[in-house]
């Protein structure tokens, strides 16, 4: 486990990156997602190399999913899942199946990559649509719309 010192400076690093970078994003109309990773890239090692340590973020990156999962949690109350069934069933499980099949499929085929490799690849980039779906979303106010509703269901 890193030092609680470089755990720390590596937080506030990513905190001032981002307070730097994603209202100059949005003031170029990027998006708040864009602008993370914009941040992401200028502070990492392959451009100013303010961070190093990947250990740290992996631990700052394990937060981050629980903070969204989180907020997840909060926009979801039983009654509204049990109104969303269909779509977050039927709907949210056609399309992990079908867009993890046809990224594990690029990542077996076209990067050569083993057969469980390829699955956890297909799979986990397939789930990680839900936080720059649900923040391009709620930017532009259309999380309430029929087709936001149906995007967060999914």
């Amino acid at each position: 486990m890193p030092h609680e010192g470089s755990l720390l400076q590596t937080a506030v690093i990513f905190l001032l990156a981002a307070v730097v970078a994603v209202p100059l994003a949005k003031r170029l109309q990027l998006g708040a997602v864009l602008g993370y990773l914009l941040a992401g890239v200028a502070i990492g090692p392959q451009a100013l190399g303010l961070i190093r340590d990947t250990e740290s973020v992996a631990h700052i990156s394990e937060l981050g999913v629980v903070l969204l999962l989180f907020i997840i949690g909060l926009e979801l109350s039983p009654k509204r899942l049990w109104l969303m069934r269909k779509s977050v069933f039927g709907v949210g499980t056609a399309q992990v199946l079908l867009t993890g099949a046809i990224i594990g499929a690029i990542a077996l085929f076209g990067f050569s990559q083993t057969l469980p490799a390829a699955i956890v690849l297909g799979l986990g980039l397939a789930l990680s649509s839900t936080a720059l779906g649900l923040q391009s979303l709620a930017e532009s106010k259309q999380l309430n719309a029929p087709h936001g509703r149906l995007a967060f269901a999914i």
